[in-house]
């Protein structure tokens, strides 16, 4: 590229092939994610253990996870919001301080208070990973791949549990139930590969007038790319006017309809996973299946899951998000109600695997991929950590839910046609989306959303102006 031509910054970024320096930021996210599932969830395989150790009731030992959760709700508004100040990166380093630091610590916890409080301190690092790493992503990757980037990452995430599980059998056998705990401290491993390693967003730096470092960032990605320098000036990363707007406008433009859409969504498809996956293995028990069998059903969900989240994205890139979004919601929910109807063991395995693959891979995940791109770059961040939490709410009104529906007598099959119906209504929301990326800049999907009434938007779906 001849240095006397110099171009736009963002445009740049996004018109870059797939580099080796992009491949650090996925792998460094990976496992940032992992040991942010590996924290969430380790609770869960400890419950019995200091439930006899401090002869609690289930409703008390029940009160470590509600602290996790309602500390991973705040987490994720609190550390999105201030990913939008110090940046994604600086955002990063604290989440991995708080979330491993509040697990590893907790293996001194001395009674049922003391480890609430530190699974509500660890749920502010769990809950605010997430939206930072998406923004970090959307902002870094070339726009031909960047869905199916922001997808892969979230392997990392479903590993998490499934090593949690693996360690569980291994650990608890030996060593005390609190030995689980201390794991979480290899995540601290991670800090020098960030802080060495993990780039911060150009799109970021420049928003904030931060010329110089947003330059330096965009030097390691030309020799990564192996590209020839470029004379960048203040020119090449000044900020459309549009990405200027403040976070007041979500519920004041075009923006407002689509956070209002995605949020529904949202609550839907976590009210429905989360409320077959927390009763599945009690409803299996109840039609008949021993507590073996009936695990190993569940072991169908996060396999095709994990599949999911690696197919996903190469579809949105190619056809769109809305036209990958749709079926996978409707099919999800077929997949949903044929569950409760097979009886065969083949049958519940193959729609356990779908339903997985469908709605914990593509549905969900595909939903981060929008999160991330339909808001302008000032509150990125903070806009994905506010769809987080009513991501959170719907996971915890699914269990109520079930929970509610069983004690009314229905049936194993009526008990999975209600949560197909969420899964129906999330795919007509998704229909009134208002555009479908596909390949196109963040500054072009800003640019449509938060167009004036008086402007003509730019047909959706189109390449990248």
């Amino acid at each position: 590229m001849n240095a006397s031509a110099t171009p736009n910054a963002a445009r740049w970024c996004d018109e870059l092939k797939f580099n080796r320096l992009h491949a650090v930021v996925l792998i460094i996210s990976s496992l940032i994610l992992l040991f942010d599932g590996y924290a969430s969830t380790v609770i869960f395989f400890l419950i019995p253990h200091f439930m006899r150790e401090w002869r609690l009731t289930p409703l008390q030992a029940g009160s470590a996870q509600s602290a996790t959760f309602f500390g991973m709700m705040v987490g994720s508004v609190l550390f999105g919001m201030l990913g939008d100040v110090i940046g994604r990166k600086k955002g990063l380093l604290l989440t991995i301080l708080v979330f491993s630091l509040g697990t590893g610590f907790t293996y001194w916890a001395p009674s049922l208070s003391t480890l609430c409080t530190l699974r509500f301190l660890a749920g502010l690092g769990i809950g605010g990973a997430g939206p930072l790493i998406i923004a970090l992503i959307s902002e870094f990757s070339p726009s031909r791949v960047r869905a199916k980037a922001v997808s892969s990452i979230y392997v990392g995430f479903n590993i998490g549990p499934m090593m949690g599980s693996i360690l569980a059998m291994v650990f608890l056998s030996r060593y005390t139930w609190r030995s689980l705990f201390l794991v979480e401290f290899l995540a601290l491993i991670l800090f020098p590969a960030v802080c060495l390693y993990l780039p911060e967003s150009v799109r970021f730096l420049a928003q904030k007038g931060k010329n110089e470092a947003a330059i330096r960032e965009l030097r390691k990605l030309e020799k990564a790319a192996g590209r020839s320098p470029v004379a960048w000036t203040p020119e090449s990363l000044a900020v459309p006017a549009s990405a200027k707007i403040g976070i007041g406008k979500v519920f004041k433009s075009d923006l407002g309809v689509m956070t209002v859409l995605l949020w529904c969504v949202n609550f839907l498809v976590m009210l429905a996973f989360f409320g077959t996956q927390t009763w599945l293995p009690s409803m299996l028990m109840k039609a008949g299946h021993t507590m073996v069998r009936s695990y190993s059903f569940s072991l169908a969900f996060p396999i095709g899951g994990m599949i999911g989240m690696l197919l996903i994205g190469g579809i949105m890139d190619r056809f769109g998000r809305k036209q990958a979004l749709v079926p996978a919601f409707v099919c999800g929910g077929v997949a949903t109600w044929l569950f409760g109807v097979f009886a065969s063991d083949a049958g519940i395995y193959a729609m356990g695997f779908l339903i997985g693959l469908l709605i914990g891979g593509c549905s969900i995940t595909g939903l981060a991929v929008v999160t991330g791109e339909i808001y302008p770059t000032q509150f990125r961040a903070s806009g994905t950590g506010w769809a987080a939490m009513i991501n959170k709410l719907g996971s915890m009104f699914g269990p109520l839910l079930g929970g509610a529906m069983q004690m009314t007598g229905l049936s194993f099959g009526q008990f999975f046609i209600v949560f197909a119906v969420p899964l129906f209504l999330g795919a007509v929301l998704v229909l009134f989306f208002r555009i479908n990326v596909r390949r196109e800049s963040l500054e072009a999907v800003t640019e449509k959303l938060t167009a004036t009434a008086t402007r003509v938007a730019p047909s959706a779906g189109g390449p990248a102006p």
